[in-house]
């Protein structure tokens, strides 16, 4: 559990310090190659992902699509800075503890969204999900960066997977990304 709690710590303070570089009109921008989202709804989109895990933790069951979609994550760096303070302090306190059983609650129905299956998963895969998720989603943060404000400086692999970080480095690819 200390391992995904301590990535997701450190994905999460990266991003931290990403918003604390990012302007508000260039945080909440829609930005065209992105069908129109803006860095921010990615970031909310990240935290809510871990907030939603926190909230239904003692449910046992976890359903992301019940997220509850705050705004104002989506519009205000400094309100997604305080809040990845939050989920790091529970990431914190759950570091040492036995994982936990649960089940993930999916549906993939678009049109009436009532056939919901439920997963067996634990508080341990939902975590490493949550880190896979952050860097698919850091990723669409860094492209939005880079075309609204490229002298912002990116933390070394910011939305790069460690497998492509360790292929890059065994196989002496160097990166293209200018912030690495």
């Amino acid at each position: 559990m200390k391992l995904a709690t301590q990535t997701s710590q450190q994905l999460l303070r990266d991003l931290q310090m990403v918003l604390q570089q990012t302007p508000n009109s260039f945080y909440a921008a829609p930005i065209a190659v992105m069908y129109s989202a803006s860095v921010g709804q990615h970031v909310r989109h990240i935290l809510e992902f871990y907030t939603c895990l926190e909230q239904q933790l003692v449910s046992g069951q976890v359903d992301y699509d019940l997220r509850k979609r705050n705004l104002i994550l989506e519009r205000f760096p400094e309100a997604a800075a305080e809040a990845i303070d939050e989920i790091c302090i529970w990431l914190e306190k759950i570091a040492q503890q036995a994982d936990i059983s649960l089940q993930l609650v999916v549906n993939y129905d678009c049109e009436n969204g009532k056939s919901k299956e439920h997963i067996d998963s634990s508080l341990k895969r939902e975590l490493i999900f949550n880190i896979e998720h952050a860097i698919h989603h850091a990723a669409l943060v860094k492209v939005g960066l880079q075309i609204l404000c490229p002298d912002i400086i990116l933390p070394a692999h910011f939305g790069v997977a460690p497998s492509t970080v360790r292929y890059h480095q065994n196989n002496n690819i160097a990166n293209a990304t200018p912030s690495e």
